[in-house]
C-alpha cells in the first residue's frame, strides 16, 4: 500500500469511530490486505454505516415515559444507598 487518496482520507476523518483506535485500526489493516498495492480508495474502507438511532430506544419512547421511569427509580437507588 502506498497510501490513501484525498477522498479515502476524508471519509476516514468524517467517521465518528464509535470503536475508537481499535476500530480505526482494523478498517485500516482490512483494507490494506485486501487492497491492491496502491492507494487506498473510499470504497475499500469497510466502514459499518452511522446508526440512525440508538437501538435501545423503541418507537415509544419519549419524555414523558423517561420522567416516569427516573421516579420510580430514584427512591429505591437512594434507599439502597442508607
Amino acid at each position: 500500500m502506498r497510501g490513501f487518496t484525498r477522498e479515502a482520507k476524508n471519509k476516514l476523518l468524517k467517521y465518528e469511530w464509535p470503536g475508537n483506535v481499535r476500530e480505526l485500526q482494523h478498517v485500516v489493516e482490512r483494507a490494506v490486505i485486501m487492497g491492491d498495492g496502491g492507494l487506498l480508495h473510499p470504497a475499500e474502507l469497510p466502514l459499518r454505516p452511522a446508526p440512525t438511532s440508538d437501538p435501545r430506544i423503541g418507537e415509544d419512547f419519549n419524555l414523558e415515559m423517561v420522567e416516569k421511569k427516573t421516579r420510580l427509580s430514584v427512591p429505591s437507588a437512594c434507599m439502597a444507598a442508607i
